[in-house]
């Protein structure tokens, strides 16, 4: 199932309810003797562990390495995991979107009780569509523990004056480096799903937050910038698992650079330069 994101179509409805239909026809007992064998699986591993260690008596060095193994081998699953419920969640998503007959945009801005709401009503009650919409462009201003929201064009305004005039007119960006890689290559800027047609092989991605569903252009892509997002971002999760060079966090990206700009990402100290 992991590998459904990358090498083939993500499961769809009909597939899990196959999944589901193929479980049920076993006796009760068969699939309770499986549930027991899984929630036992970590015990069971601690003691063959503790047998082996007895056994071997290993010295300190190997020890050390062997809990480096480990420590790889969990993070490894941990990001494996990361990027198959984020290929599920895109899926789900792109479902609701053609049900609800919304942006799928909007979605990733509900809230789970909201799209439980919408679910059992089979669609999105007009006043809570319009509260939505506003929560596409906004900005929140914190200063002296006093809050000040802005929506929509508002937000857009305030984001324009607070970003300096001289960082803008920059030719070299920088934000949080996600994975080590100097890459040179022709920026594309993807700001809604109608550019991922013109992603090129090996073209640097450039967006404001990098969503599950560019998931998809993973595999095209040389290497990622964005506005938002830091070092758990979806951007940083990809970035990692790919090993594409990523700098995010940089705030203005999607202001400064243009499609078909050639830049140069130095990913170990987070610098982007438009040469």
């Amino acid at each position: 199932m992991h590998d459904t994101w990358v090498n083939a179509e993500p499961l769809d409805v009909e597939d899990f309810a196959d999944i589901l239909k193929a479980l049920l026809v076993k006796p009760k007992k068969e699939i309770k003797k499986e549930y027991d064998k899984l929630i036992a699986a970590p015990v069971l591993t601690k003691k063959q562990k503790q047998k082996i260690n007895k056994k071997y008596q290993f010295k300190k060095e190997e020890k050390a390495l062997i809990k480096t193994l480990e420590l790889s081998s969990e993070i490894k699953a941990k990001i494996t995991d990361a990027m198959f419920v984020v290929s599920s969640i895109a899926q789900a998503v792109r479902e609701l979107s053609a049900r609800w007959q919304i942006d799928r945009r909007l979605i990733y801005k509900m809230k789970p009780e909201e799209i439980i709401l919408a679910t059992k009503l089979f669609q999105i009650p007009p006043k809570l569509l319009k509260s939505i919409q506003k929560r596409d462009k906004i900005a929140i201003w914190v200063k002296d523990e006093k809050i000040k929201i802005f929506y929509q064009d508002k937000a857009e305004i305030f984001l324009e004056r607070k970003i300096a005039k001289e960082e803008i007119g920059g030719k070299e960006i920088s934000g949080t480096p996600i994975f080590q890689g100097n890459i040179k290559g022709t920026a594309r800027v993807v700001r809604a799903l109608a550019d991922f047609s013109k992603v090129k092989q090996g073209d640097i991605l450039v967006c404001g937050d990098f969503s599950p569903d560019f998931v998809i252009l993973a595999n095209k892509i040389s290497a990622i910038v964005t506005n938002e997002g830091g070092v758990m971002s979806h951007a940083a999760i990809v970035a990692r698992e790919m090993k594409i060079p990523c700098v995010t966090g940089t705030k203005i990206a999607t202001k400064v650079i243009r499609s078909g700009d050639i830049l140069e990402l130095d990913g170990k100290r987070g610098i982007v330069k438009i040469i």
